[in-house]
């Protein structure tokens, strides 16, 4: 009855793996309802691989609840990429704030912490 009632909310090619699963669900509502804000991490060369329709549906209910979606690797798309990645997830995500990062230590607009700095080499 509950997985029905998640393929009749949303469409197949939109859920995850994870999405199929109840015991995953109810972990992750146990720890969403604790939660002040959810960090979704989404590569930036298919951020809609990453962020679970369900979940943002579930999160965007909650008005206190703040939500992020942070885009990884952006040091992989061109910034015309990122740009346009951005606007779509803009629309289609209304209630996430939206970040982007790379672990390269490139600088990189909008970005949390800018990226993390090289590792001194020592003796």
């Amino acid at each position: 009855a509950w997985l029905a009632s998640v393929h009749g909310g949303c469409r197949a090619d939109a859920l995850s793996p994870f999405e199929h699963n109840l015991e995953v669900w109810r972990q992750l509502w146990r720890v969403v309802e604790r939660s002040d804000v959810v960090c979704i991490v989404a590569d930036v060369r298919n951020p809609l691989l990453h962020v679970p329709a369900a979940l943002y549906e579930h999160c965007a209910a909650r008005p206190s609840l703040r939500l992020v979606i942070v885009l990884s690797k952006v040091d992989l798309a061109s910034r015309k990429a990122l740009e346009r990645w951005r606007e779509a997830l803009s629309r289609r995500f209304p209630r996430a704030r939206l970040a982007t990062f790379s672990s390269k230590g490139r600088e990189v607009g909008g970005s949390l912490g800018g990226g993390v700095a090289p590792r001194p080499k020592g003796p």
